[in-house]
């Protein structure tokens, strides 16, 4: 891949958060948490497509 994330300065939580504790001198801790995820749009397509699944 030519434009590849880690070729535009994409790094993974984890990658950012040992360069923010080396740089900082720091110990950071994160919670865990997963926020509600709400649907505003729905499309016709993935709207089928994601019932479909719902009945797996």
């Amino acid at each position: 891949m030519k434009n590849s994330y880690t070729e535009i300065g994409y790094k993974t939580v984890e990658e950012a958060v040992k360069d923010f504790e080396k740089h900082f001198k720091l110990d950071l801790k994160l919670r865990f948490r997963i926020l509600p995820l709400e649907f505003t749009h729905y499309f016709e397509g993935l709207t089928t497509w994601v019932e479909k699944l719902m009945t797996l």
